[in-house]
């Protein structure tokens, strides 16, 4: 009997571990949160609302040990800003750093040239070639995008677009589309006996009788200028440098010359005063030690 006493004792002794294990749960995790985006921000475990931090501030939230959904959201617009899935240690808290929220804006260049993209909001700028896009994580607000091309006098600014961007939202700009080319102001003033025809670039640009002046609006710029008679006798054909914002006489008198320049305010306000691609024209290349406009061009016959 003795034996048998014995015996129960020990299973009793046996089955009441565990319950004197329950009696000391293990000790709580920690969540440590770092919010660095700048703004006040509400903090979900497994769901549930744990409580917010304030911009730019830490705040550590208990909660039990394991595999817990984390997610972090601005407070009052719901944008989410950390979504994790954590395992969490008893007596030791994990960090979760809250960064700025992000906007996606992406670029296209639907345009004919390559383009050097400079934001306001990086250091680095990038070549955007035709035909292609690129998708950027920019900080929301205003952004400003800058656009140049490359010309045979160096970089040039072409466009700028300024951008406002709310947080978390996606937005696309074109920026292929370059502004029309810069133009010039020309008169031509026919001298000649017979009716003469002007092509600029190969493209006829006026039909001009005798003893009279058709004025025209051309590309400014380095073209080729053809004069001839309507029997087709070419008097002239040769590369003529266009000033923008400018208006040129150019007179017909047994050859061709660009008799003068002046700037145009007509076209000034345009163009801001210059070619908008870089080309300073020939202010200086054709002016004499007083100042005086020289010929751009002449042709004798």
């Amino acid at each position: 009997m003795k034996h048998q006493l014995a015996t129960v004792s020990l299973v009793l002794g046996v089955l009441g571990a565990p319950t004197a294990l329950a009696a000391h749960p293990a000790p709580p995790a920690g969540v440590y949160v770092d919010n660095d985006s700048g703004l006040e921000v509400d903090v979900f475990v497994d769901g549930a609302w744990r409580g917010s931090v304030r911009a730019n501030d830490e705040r550590t939230f208990s909660t039990l040990p394991g595999q817990r959904s984390v997610v972090v959201r601005t407070h009052g617009t719901n944008l989410e800003l950390f979504d994790s899935r954590l395992a969490l240690s008893p007596a030791r808290s994990t960090s979760v750093r809250v960064l700025p929220p992000v906007s996606h804006l992406t670029l296209v260049n639907d345009g004919p040239a390559p383009l050097l993209v400079d934001l306001s909001t990086t250091r680095d700028d990038f070549w955007l070639l035709p035909g292609t896009r690129r998708t950027l994580d920019v900080v929301p607000g205003f952004t400003r995008v800058t656009t140049s091309v490359y010309t045979l006098h160096g970089m040039a600014a072409v466009s700028t677009y300024d951008l406002r961007l709310a947080a978390g939202t996606s937005a696309i700009q074109d920026i292929g589309r370059l502004p029309p080319p810069p133009s010039s102001h020309v008169a031509f003033t026919n001298y000649e006996h017979t009716p003469l025809r002007v092509y600029v670039a190969g493209r006829e640009v006026a039909v001009i009788p005798p003893r009279s002046t058709r004025e025209v609006d051309i590309d400014a710029g380095r073209v080729m200028v053809t004069v001839a008679q309507d029997g087709g006798r070419i008097l002239y054909n040769a590369p003529v440098t266009f000033e923008a914002a400018s208006r040129h006489v150019v007179e017909v008198r047994g050859g061709i010359k660009v008799a003068s320049v002046e700037r145009d305010s007509r076209y000034a306000s345009a163009t801001g005063g210059g070619n908008g691609y870089g080309g300073r024209g020939h202010d200086d290349d054709h002016r004499d030690g007083y100042g005086h406009e020289r010929p751009v061009a002449y042709s004798g016959r």
